[in-house]
C-alpha cells in the first residue's frame, strides 16, 4: 500500500500535479468537500487517472488568483 501511495505520488510530479490527499492538506479542506466539488464542478477540476485523482499545480494557481481579496477602499467622507 505504502508503494502505491509513493508511486502515485510520483506520479504527481511527472505531471506537474498534486495527489488528492496533498490538495486536501493545501486547501484545510476534507476529501468528502473535494469530492462534493467534483461533483458540482467547482474549479479547480482535477485529472482522473485509474482511480486516483490530480490536481494540476497551474489549475490550482490561477483559481486561487482568482480568489485574492483586494483590500476596501475607504469612504472619502470617512476620514475622522
Amino acid at each position: 500500500m505504502e508503494q502505491q501511495a509513493t508511486n502515485i505520488k510520483e506520479i504527481a510530479r511527472e505531471l506537474d500535479c498534486l495527489t488528492e490527499q496533498e490538495f486536501c492538506e493545501l486547501l484545510q479542506i476534507t476529501p468528502l468537500t473535494a469530492q462534493g466539488w467534483r461533483q458540482s464542478s467547482k474549479a479547480p477540476l482535477p485529472v482522473l487517472i485509474g482511480n486516483a485523482y490530480f490536481y494540476p499545480i497551474s489549475a490550482i494557481k490561477e483559481e486561487m488568483a482568482l480568489r485574492v481579496r483586494k483590500p476596501r477602499r475607504k469612504a472619502m467622507g470617512a476620514l475622522a
